[in-house]
Order: C-alpha cells, then sequence, then structure tokens
C-alpha cells in the first residue's frame, strides 16, 4: 500500500472522510444527471425532439416513459407518433392523421384539393386543372411522411 494513504492494517477499510463524501455525492448527482441527459439525447434519436433536463427535472414513469419540459411521457408520445403514421397510411388522403393531431383546418384543405382535383380530372376539360390539384395533394401528403413528428410535438404543447 502506497505510503500517503498511512498505514491500514488488512481487511480494514477506511471510513471517508467529509470532503470524500462530499465528493462521492456530487459524482453520483452527476452521474444521475448524465444518465438523465443520455436518456433524452436517445429519446431524441428517435424523432421524440430533445427533452430539456436543464430546468426542469425530467422524471422517470417506468420503462421508456420519461417526462421532459414538454409535459407529455415519452411512451404517449410514441404512441401519438405511431397512430399519426397508421392514420397516414391508411387513411392519409382525407387528412385523417392531421385531424387526429389537432389540425382539423389543415386536413379540411388536404380533403378539398384531393376532392375538387378528382371532380376536375373527370372532366374532360379540366383534365390539367384536376391533375395539378391532385398533384399538389400527394406532395403535401408526402410531406407529411416528414412533418408527422414536429405536428406530434405541436399537438403536445397544445394539451399541456
Amino acid at each position: 500500500m502506497p505510503e500517503q494513504f498511512g498505514h491500514m492494517p488488512p481487511g480494514i477499510a477506511a471510513r471517508p472522510s467529509r470532503i470524500d463524501r462530499r465528493v462521492i455525492q456530487r459524482a453520483v448527482a452527476a452521474d444521475e444527471h448524465f444518465v438523465e441527459r443520455r436518456a433524452a439525447d436517445d429519446l431524441g434519436a428517435f424523432g421524440y425532439g430533445r427533452l430539456s433536463v436543464s430546468h426542469t427535472p425530467t422524471t422517470y414513469h417506468g420503462v421508456g416513459n420519461f417526462e421532459g419540459a414538454s409535459g407529455l411521457v415519452a411512451g404517449a408520445r410514441f404512441q401519438a407518433l405511431f397512430n399519426a403514421y397508421l392514420l397516414w397510411c391508411f387513411l392519409g388522403w382525407v387528412g385523417a392523421h392531421r385531424i387526429y393531431l389537432k389540425s382539423p383546418l389543415s386536413a379540411t384543405i388536404q380533403t378539398v384539393l384531393l376532392l375538387l382535383g378528382a371532380t376536375l380530372f373527370l372532366q374532360d376539360a379540366n383534365r390539367a386543372a384536376g391533375l395539378w390539384l391532385m398533384s399538389a395533394h400527394g406532395l403535401w401528403r408526402l410531406a407529411d411522411l416528414f412533418l408527422i413528428p414536429g405536428l406530434v410535438r405541436d399537438s403536445a404543447e397544445i394539451e399541456a
């Protein structure tokens, strides 16, 4: 055993001093903050956005459920994201995913674009205008594929 630690009989551990206990407490607190920050970063990688843990503490609610500054539990956010993509896939042509995410006006505009475009497309005289409107609807729907995580975040802020 090195000289700087003094002589201790074998099998007897030194009792940590008050300073050592403070250092240990700070290390444990820093480690807990690191674990919370790492969990927030991991959730951010899955499209949940970055959960802020700097001013509001992150609360653990069970497996995969962290609550950050947004107020929405990450498990519930994942469920909302999953439901929105499911609605986008099967009923997106009528804007069901936007209604689910509390954007009924844009859902109505999407539906009107599609219906008006289809009606004009079926008429021989206005086929080009109908094709243009249906193309605009299709591009908007494709853009929604990437906009849904932000819409989920915005709808969570409305609820909180």
